[in-house]
């Protein structure tokens, strides 16, 4: 698995068990897609620290439900 892979696993599976995140991403995506509807480049940029964020977020908690194992 590549590492995009993995982090897009991660990333799911950070979602499946924590809704609330998944719901402020989904807001994000649908305020940024009204905002920049011509504008795919602002659209992806408007994302990058959020997805920047979860991403760190869902590494630390694969982690430590590794470690609880």
């Amino acid at each position: 698995m590549t590492d995009d892979n993995a982090a897009a696993s991660r990333v799911s599976d950070y979602f499946r068990t924590h809704p609330a995140a998944a719901h402020q991403y989904e807001a994000l995506k649908r305020q940024l897609a009204i905002q920049h509807a011509h504008d795919r480049n602002a659209y992806t940029d408007g994302k990058s620290a959020m997805v920047a964020a979860i991403t760190v977020d869902a590494r630390r908690w694969r982690a430590e439900n590794e470690r609880a194992q």
